[in-house]
């Protein structure tokens, strides 16, 4: 339904009702947004049926409510005063007064009444809901019994202005029951998504998990002499596992000989020869703000059209759609970085995902480390002989 409205009406709808707002907020948004709606086109119409000046200056006022309200609700932490006196209004002062001088019984009010019952069980909770609701039921019985007892003080309309008015009430409170059922059905389309994804990223995490155990094995069992093919069958089960089609393992280098620079050790590349590397950057060179989010432990990553448009241009020159790139620290030092391509598709990593390929990314650097450090060993030891 959203996609046809106007496009700053989408974008209000999307950020105020479908939002990252609490459910409470979202729900009274929606109330407010679809309400406001209802009673400016209200206030038009009994403009346009020449209706009595009272019930126009009370719907004036109650649109300059709700946007009031509106305004409180996603700016202040008064929900439940908000909710509460948005509910009063609405029933005992805004609906008595336009039942009144509107034709009383004769009028399209009723629907009005019955709506604004809802709004009250759908908003409120506990004894202020109790409260609430009782003293409204009292003031609807009240004003039927006065309407029908002393229809003297009733404004009437004339037959014109009661076919409007029926019309624009089923109409009108046709449109908030329906805006009410969408929302709701749209919690439930959207809970049920965040469902089914929590259960793929379940799976998906046990999945990389296993790979993980299966690098961990060959990299703790296989020998020196074959260390290359060793750490291309560990990167090969985690990169097939996330269906990555290239990851590189970055070094950080410091040498007071050079500038910062960063250089690729191994890069396993799908349906390639697995290589150790031959690409050097210059840190220099690294997209603005990654360097500094290396060195507080955090990642970078995500779809291309979700990145900024420095990374956009340099990623999409290598055909990539989504990276993750993760830091490597080695006794509290940043040793550098792991990159994994995606250049298929545009996606979303979950943060057990980031996790987890964080934990497989030191273990590829902790083999390296390792490896280096007994040739260094027999280098000494032969040097001392």
């Amino acid at each position: 339904m959203i996609k046809v409205l106007p496009a700053f009406i989408d974008k209000i709808i999307k950020t105020y009702v479908y939002g990252e707002q609490p459910l409470h907020v979202r729900i009274l948004n929606m109330l407010y947004l679809y309400g406001g709606f209802v009673a400016f086109v209200s206030l038009l119409m009994r403009i346009i049926e020449g209706g009595s000046f009272i019930p126009i200056i009370v719907t004036a006022v109650l649109v300059l409510l709700v946007a009031a309200l509106f305004f409180l609700n996603n700016h202040f932490k008064v929900f439940e005063i908000v909710s509460a006196v948005m509910c009063v209004f609405l029933g005992d002062v805004f609906l008595p007064i336009i039942f009144f001088t509107n034709g009383g019984l004769q009028s399209g009010v009723s629907a009005y009444f019955v709506f604004v019952a809802a709004v009250i069980f759908f908003t409120q909770r506990g004894k202020l809901r109790i409260v609430i609701i009782l003293t409204y039921f009292a003031v609807v019985t009240s004003c039927f019994f006065i309407a029908y007892t002393y229809p003297h003080i009733v404004m009437p309309l004339n037959q014109f202005q009661y076919f409007i008015d029926n019309i624009q009430s089923f109409f009108l409170v046709g449109i908030l029951i329906g805006g009410v059922l969408n929302f709701q059905r749209g919690l439930f389309e959207n809970e049920q998504a965040k469902n089914i994804q929590a259960q793929k990223n379940r799976v998906r995490a046990n999945e990389l998990l296993n790979a993980i155990n299966d690098s961990a094995v060959f990299l703790l069992t296989g020998t020196e002499k074959n260390f290359t093919g060793t750490m291309a069958k560990s990167i090969d089960i985690l990169a097939r596992c996330m269906e990555f089609d290239r990851v590189y393992i970055w070094k950080n280098i410091r040498d007071n000989a050079e500038a910062a620079r960063y250089a690729v050790l191994y890069e396993w590349i799908s349906g390639e020869q697995f290589k150790q590397g031959s690409l050097s950057l210059p840190a220099s060179e690294l997209p603005p703000n990654w360097e500094d989010r290396f060195f507080k432990g955090q990642h970078v990553g995500g779809p291309l059209s979700a990145l900024s448009d420095r990374e956009k241009e340099d990623l999409a020159a290598n055909g990539i759609k989504s990276i993750l790139v993760v830091p490597v620290f080695i006794k509290d030092s940043f040793w550098g970085f792991v990159s994994f391509d995606d250049c298929t598709n545009e996606r979303e990593f979950s943060a057990d995902e980031v996790r987890l390929l964080m934990s497989g990314a030191l273990l590829l650097v902790s083999a390296i480390e390792r490896r280096d450090l007994r040739i260094q060993k027999r280098a000494s030891d032969e040097r001392a002989r």
